[in-house]
């Protein structure tokens, strides 16, 4: 291959994955529930994201999460969907999952923006390394014992039905407070399983 077909691969390569990437960052959007469910409401807001296109490393899609605890809407979290695409060379060991493109999904159950969870090429790093959190079977759990994510390798997400039954339904179920081995349960080997101390 000549220096310029494979350029030319490369570019149609990067053309193909933008064009997937733009479909999976669609398919997010099934996280969000509104009128039809009584209980628990996920919106939308990206208010702090650009739309740069997909020269970053990592990109984020954040929802407003409010649950009706009785008549009365209220604010109660913030969900965070992101892409990495990769992440930084960790040193910490060997994780299996670490140099994968992998999404995140993440709950931080606090009113304010500020609380949300942010992740960029450092948190995962490839050793699965988050600073101020710890693992438990399936998810990093942030060191204030109630913010929580869990990733899924990107090439799980073939379809609409996949971010359905390997991210939407998990967070929804998680978010009203079930049991996490009960939701991880039926989806383990479609997951990035955190390192284990």
């Amino acid at each position: 291959m000549t220096t310029d077909e494979a350029i030319w691969q490369s570019a149609q390569n990067m053309m193909k994955s933008s064009k997937n990437l733009d479909k999976l960052w669609e398919a997010f959007d099934l996280i969000e529930c509104e009128g039809g469910d009584p209980v628990l409401v996920i919106e939308r807001n990206n208010s702090d994201s650009e739309d740069n296109g997909w020269i970053y490393p990592v990109w984020e899609a954040y929802y407003k999460v409010r649950q009706r605890p009785n008549v009365n809407l209220r604010d109660t979290g913030w969900i965070t969907l992101a892409i990495q695409l990769t992440c930084d060379v960790g040193v910490e060991g060997d994780w299996q999952h670490g140099k994968r493109a992998k999404v995140l999904a993440g709950y931080a159950p606090f009113k304010n923006f500020d609380h949300a969870w942010g992740f960029d090429s450092e948190d995962p790093n490839s050793s699965g390394y988050v600073e101020e959190c710890v693992t438990d079977e399936y998810r990093w759990i942030h060191s204030d014992e109630v913010s929580w994510f869990f990733a899924v390798p990107l090439d799980a997400l073939t379809s609409t039905d996949d971010v359905e039954k390997c991210i939407v339904t998990p967070m929804r179920r998680l978010v009203r407070g079930e049991n996490p081995d009960d939701v991880f349960g039926a989806i383990r080997e479609k997951l990035c399983l955190p390192p284990q101390a």
